[in-house]
């Protein structure tokens, strides 16, 4: 009996977005890779939470189709491809208008990308090392994630297979009519359609495809392409609130591994800055603001005994005792920790990297060493590993009891971060060691990042600032690299 041809369910860009995609059926996706997230180890854990020894490998990626780059080429379009081949005087010509419509298109061209979180073993690692940005691909069978009703992105599953380059336009793709049922049809017509358009488009404009990968085409960094932060219940019920329990994290964090954490503790300063080069030294300042902790920040009941402990003079073979009255305030000083982790001065590791001015054996030799691809990648970054990406961001410093903690921070955070001044609350932060450990004290080699802000009280799910996901207890996501089982798990 011969086996029947697979029924593909390709989807485009357009229509994973607009939500004609159900989340209850896999999707199949043809199209361009223009974001190559680095590869960060994710732990395994047991039922009971605890680490096996192993480690999933997880990678962020970003994809568009012909959809994404407004569907079609127009004329417009065409002659500012052929106008890179003439004089520069042509550009300098352009009125405001013309300027300001290709300012839109790029937002339309970023809007419409999708981003796909991939988890790779040894079967699918050969062929995610060959999606470098630009290069076409066939994913198959990914998991739609909505969050409220709105599309986030798509995660693979246990079933999903990558083809990439030549092995993307096999006419295995194109499903035969001629064997289907009257009834699926219409559904493997629209999917061959999806194939077939992308592959015209591809094939009859590689000036534009070109023009357009150089364009966005980038890689490496911290990018958390979903605008929402996915939490799990075991990360936002334990938070960690002190010098030790933050030192414990960093420290013991293995080569190469991402741990998302909820940190307790106020704002104290908020700097903002701007990369406008390929160098750390061109990072600048343009504003800090200095947040008072003032008279309402919280005490605890061991911040005051160790300071009136402080002030009570030792007497030989006799253990000090709290005078009497406890003094009703608490000068500044006790609210100033020693310790500090993490640097205040991002490392080159966090900063998005642009393949413009790279050959393609340039490409895929960076993306190799800055997304840390193989087991031996570098720890540093050469100085041919692509130009990085102007771009604002911020750095903060968060006061936890004992220490401070450097973290990077999106601009977009920075309002709400100035709203929390004087105020305790709990910092959703990814750590992630780019370096191996200098020393038993020492978080050199650790990036910080700040991805969600939430007040101490146990958030409401459907108000909760920042788009956060939370799952039950029973459901494996955030942190947990299991997570693509869950919807399995729960049936």
């Amino acid at each position: 009996m011969p086996v029947p041809p697979a029924l593909w369910n390709f989807k485009s860009v357009q229509q994973i977005i607009s939500g004609q995609s159900s989340s209850s059926r896999l999707v199949d996706f043809t199209g361009v890779i223009i974001y190559h997230g680095r590869w960060e180890r994710d732990r395994c854990c047991n039922e009971m939470k605890q680490h096996t020894g192993q480690f999933w490998i997880r990678v962020w990626l970003k994809v568009c189709d012909h959809t994404s780059l407004t569907g079609e080429i127009t004329d417009r379009e065409r002659s500012k491809v052929d106008a890179e081949n003439e004089d520069e005087q042509i550009r300098e010509d352009k009125d405001e208008d013309e300027q300001i419509r290709e300012d839109e298109d790029e937002d339309k061209d970023e809007e419409r990308s999708v981003s796909i979180k991939m988890y790779i073993e040894r079967e699918r690692m050969a062929s995610m090392k060959a999606l470098i940005p630009g290069y076409p691909c066939v994913i198959s069978n990914l998991k739609v994630i909505q969050i409220e009703n709105q599309f986030s992105h798509l995660e693979c599953t246990n079933e999903t297979q990558i083809f990439p380059g030549d092995a993307g336009f096999s006419s295995r793709f194109i499903s035969p009519l001629d064997t289907a049922a009257v009834s699926s049809r219409a559904q493997i017509e629209a999917s061959n359609s999806v194939v077939e358009m992308f592959r015209t488009s591809w094939q009859s404009n590689m000036a534009f495809w070109g023009e357009k990968i150089l364009k966005f085409g980038c890689f490496g960094g911290n990018e958390h392409p979903p605008r929402s932060v996915s939490v799990s219940f075991n990360i936002v019920g334990f938070v960690l609130r002190d010098a030790e329990a933050v030192k414990s994290a960093i420290i013991n964090l293995p080569f190469k591994t991402c741990v998302r954490v909820m940190i307790g503790g106020s704002v104290s300063c908020i700097r903002t800055m701007s990369m406008n080069g390929s160098l750390a030294d061109q990072i600048q300042e343009e504003e800090i603001i200095d947040i008072p902790e003032g008279d309402e920040a919280e005490y605890s009941a061991r911040d005051v005994l160790d300071y009136v402990l402080s002030k009570v003079p030792e007497v030989q073979g006799e253990s000090k005792q709290v005078p009497e009255p406890i003094p009703e305030h608490i000068p500044k000083p006790v609210h100033v920790p020693e310790l500090e982790f993490c640097s205040s001065i991002p490392s080159q590791h966090s900063f998005l990297r642009s393949i413009s001015g790279l050959t393609l054996s340039e490409i895929r030799e960076t993306v190799s060493e800055t997304c840390f691809l193989d087991h031996n990648s570098a720890e540093s970054v050469s100085s041919r590993s692509g130009s990085i990406i102007p771009s604002r961001f911020c750095m903060v410093q968060l006061i936890v009891r004992g220490c401070k903690l450097w973290c990077q921070a999106s601009i977009q955070l920075k309002e709400q971060l100035i709203e929390t001044r004087g105020r305790n609350c709990r910092y959703c932060v990814d750590l992630f060691r780019f370096q191996g450990t200098k020393g038993p004290h020492s978080s050199s080699g650790v990036e910080s990042v700040l991805r969600l802000i939430l007040p101490n009280h146990e958030p409401d799910q459907s108000s909760a600032r920042g788009g956060i996901q939370q799952h039950d207890e029973e459901d494996i996501a955030g942190n947990d690299t299991l997570d693509f089982l869950a919807p399995f798990n729960n049936k």
